[in-house]
């Protein structure tokens, strides 16, 4: 009883399967669907215990035979018969078959499930419609023939309630709850189409640049050509062919053996030759580097099997090597080339290559909850005695025996058998107390195998309808002119591929943001700006007039600078939000993890390509083509797009007030240097003014009286230094800091005071003994 507690360990990895995105949407469409699927089960249960009751009514008491076939009644099933079969004596017994009958509810209810099965209804069926008719004198025996066909109704009608009704339920609810989380259940059909474009998109890498060589350019032509890509699909179709005839018997008959062996080996070899050249031009096109970098996929795979057939012959001349090139087959690429014209074949191979992970992601939640059951098993039934459902081929007793049975079990193999012989109770088994015993136990082993029947069948098998409808969901939308729908083409994909490989010349998928300009003019409308003459000349007219055209310029160019503003603040959201985990990213819902994904990190100063390529993308979409949280997405984008905007005015607003002082303050000391320039040209012209002057009224000021002189000499003053600044406030108005030194400098210019300026006054009133 310990052990049923240790279990529970082996539900940890389920925290595994949460942590992986695609697993994650799995496990919460289980979660969402538990309420739905109890409440489904609820109702198949009350819907079981109907039918089981109305069987009673019906079918109570009738299912019991003579274990002797030539005895049909129970007063004469009594003593011994010799069983043809296994050599014996054996007692006649009156009673049921094991687990099938309605004499009380328990066994009803374990019919009804056998019959939900449909691995053994007709025996049921069949032993129903042998029962005697009512009305028959003799209906006190079990009749041998057909007498009551009209209770198969039951049974029928039973089958379709439940079986094709009821459980479909099952499917439905997984099928709306995966859609749902997925995010594709309420996706219209330009949705679904951006969608699958959106996934395309972030499945694309940079490439390397062109090759140089001319023999790399001619691989990469033929590689790319559709005849080419046609002949390899049909000799892949006709080497399956060759060895679908080579192990049919049918060549037997029309030659010897060694003959065809011969003709069949010379033909691998030109087969696999023809393979081989393949792989050849494959790496030549893309080169050694792009060839290994691009990781493990079916060009790697079919490149080894085609050595392998080349090289192999050489060692061994195994048939293995014949089978190896049947791998090729499975490649529906090559069926998809050949047959492309067909629209939904094409759409049906798509479905097919595009759920191919999904459905792994299934079967390996398959196969975990395939291991519980396993476990719990061996520890409840290992030691349970082999019966008509435990033997030698299908048993509990170890672990790969049980993982094996499970397996079967979950194929399709019949578990009701197994369930009645895990159900084994004494007097048929032995009990021994505290010791092992070899009994099972009806209630445990009830419930263990019915759980199994819901989650496994009645869920997880669903799982794979689920996806699978989902994927042909996503697949099968209209693609008619969905490029123009969306605004771009897939050449402008490949434009923007191959533009980026001249600036990332190692195919790193960063780029520096100064290159975000270059790349946007190289890159044609719609994704990217163009030149700005190709833009001009697609707006302007014949007639248009120079004043039209000179307004349309500056409209292009204020255009292109919003343009590119607003793809710059779109990559730097975009990056920030990645960096952050934040949004859905990858085309369906979910956050972004960056630490699980190293591809993610993205250095501050630099952008991704699937960022800057989602942003152009993303800016020519039509709303309606976006989805709720997509349209949200977008809006704020736009906030922040013309926040930046308003942003970057600002900023070349105060760069220009600043790049305007600086030219006013150069304009004024350009000012100032060219006033002092002519300062200095006047400077010897005032001198000489200055001296001419105070030559010419010397003499007059040598006659004047002395009470005159000592009365006029303040007035002399200031004729003086009028006659002396008069000239210089002639000039041009000058600045403080360069009037200061001029003021500094001016009376140097006044001439010298020289002796015979003075002269000796006879003696005044005022006591002064000389003036100026």
């Amino acid at each position: 009883m310990i052990s049923l507690f240790r279990l529970g360990r082996a539900f940890g990895p389920i925290r595994v399967f949460y942590r992986v995105r695609t697993f994650r949407v799995i496990t919460e469409a289980l979660k969402q669907s538990a309420t739905p699927i109890f409440y489904c089960v609820v109702l198949s249960v009350f819907l079981f215990y109907s039918f089981a009751t109305l069987g009673m009514q019906i079918f109570g008491g009738r299912f019991a035979y003579c274990s002797d076939p030539a005895i049909d009644t129970a007063e004469k099933c009594v003593g011994v018969f010799w069983n043809s079969a296994s050599g014996i004596l054996t007692p006649r017994v009156w009673g049921n078959l094991s687990g099938l009958h309605f004499d009380n509810i328990t066994g009803a209810m374990s019919s009804i499930l056998f019959l939900i099965s449909m691995k053994g209804w007709l025996p049921v069926v069949n032993i129903a419609m042998d029962f005697v008719d009512d009305t028959d004198v003799n209906n006190d025996h079990q009749a041998s023939a057909i007498a009551s066909t009209y209770f198969a109704g039951f049974f029928v009608a039973f089958l379709f309630f439940t079986r094709f009704y009821l459980l479909k339920v099952f499917a439905g609810i997984l099928m709306n709850n995966f859609r749902c989380y997925n995010g594709t259940l309420l996706l219209t059909n330009l949705q679904l189409i951006w969608l699958r474009k959106k996934q395309a998109i972030v499945a694309m890498r940079p490439k390397y640049p062109l090759p140089t060589s001319k023999f790399m350019q001619l691989a990469q032509f033929y590689m790319q050509k559709r005849s080419f890509r046609g002949f390899i699909s049909t000799v892949v179709i006709l080497h399956t062919s060759l060895l679908a005839w080579y192990r049919s018997p049918v060549h037997r008959g029309t030659t010897e053996d060694e003959d065809v062996d011969t003709g069949v080996w010379w033909f691998h070899y030109i087969f696999s030759l023809i393979y081989a050249f393949d792989a050849v031009l494959r790496v030549a096109a893309v080169g050694w580097r792009d060839f290994l970098m691009k990781g493990f996929t079916w060009r790697t795979f079919n490149s080894c099997t085609a050595f392998i057939m080349l090289v192999g012959p050489l060692i061994s001349n195994s048939p293995v090597l014949l089978i190896l090139g049947m791998t090729r087959a499975f490649d529906f690429k090559h069926l998809s080339l050949v047959l492309e014209r067909s629209r939904a074949l094409r759409t049906l191979f798509r479905t097919l290559l595009a759920s191919v992970q999904l459905t792994l992601k299934v079967t390996l939640l398959l196969g975990y909850v395939l291991f519980v059951f396993a476990i719990v098993g061996v520890q409840v039934f290992s030691l349970t005695r082999w019966a008509s459902g435990l033997n030698a081929n299908l048993n509990l007793t170890t672990f790969p025996s049980a993982y094996a049975a499970f397996v079967k079990f979950a194929a399709g193999e019949d578990w009701y058998a197994t369930y009645l012989a895990s159900s084994v109770a004494p007097p048929q088994c032995v009990l021994w107390g505290r010791s092992s015993s070899d009994c099972g136990s009806p209630t445990i082993s009830a419930l263990f195998y019915n759980i199994f029947y819901v989650l496994v069948v009645l869920i997880l098998q669903n799982l794979y309808a689920s996806t699978m409808v989902d994927t042909y969901v996503l697949m099968s939308a209209r693609a008619d002119d969905n490029e123009q729908l969306l605004g771009f083409q897939a050449e402008h994909l490949q434009r923007f591929q191959t533009i980026w490989s001249e600036f990332d010349t190692d195919a790193l998928g960063l780029l520096h943001r100064k290159h975000l300009m270059a790349l946007l003019k190289k890159l044609e409308l719609p994704l990217g700006l163009g030149t700005f003459k190709a833009m001009l000349d697609s707006l302007a007219t014949e007639d248009m007039k120079p004043e039209e055209w000179a307004a349309l310029s500056f409209a292009v160019h204020q255009r292109r600078r919003e343009t590119f503003h607003d793809i710059e603040a779109r990559i730097a959201e975009l990056t920030y939000r990645v960096r952050l985990g934040l949004g859905n990213y990858d085309g369906l819902n979910g956050s972004v993890n960056t630490s699980t994904n190293p591809d993610l990190r993205c250095p501050p100063n630099m952008f991704r390509f699937t960022d800057l390529l989602l942003v152009l993308t993303m800016r020519v979409l039509p709303l309606e083509s976006l989805t709720v949280q997509e349209k949200v997405d977008e809006l704020a984008m736009r906030g922040y797009a013309f926040r930046h905007r308003k942003a970057i005015i600002i900023q070349s607003a105060f760069r220009m007030f600043r790049v305007r002082r600086r030219m006013m303050s150069k304009i004024r000391m350009a000012k100032r240097s060219s006033e002092a320039d002519k300062l200095k040209k006047f400077e010897p012209k005032i001198e000489e003014k200055a001296t001419e002057n105070i030559a010419n009224e010397a003499p007059t000021e040598e006659r004047v009286e002395p009470a005159e002189v000592e009365q006029s000499s303040p007035k002399a003053k200031t004729s003086l230094s009028l006659r002396i600044s008069l000239p210089i406030l002639s000039l041009p108005s000058l600045s403080m800091r360069s009037a200061t030194p001029e003021r500094i400098r001016a009376p140097a210019t006044v001439a010298p005071i020289l002796s015979e300026h003075l002269e000796l006054q006879p003696e005044a009133s005022d006591g002064r003994k000389c003036s100026i």
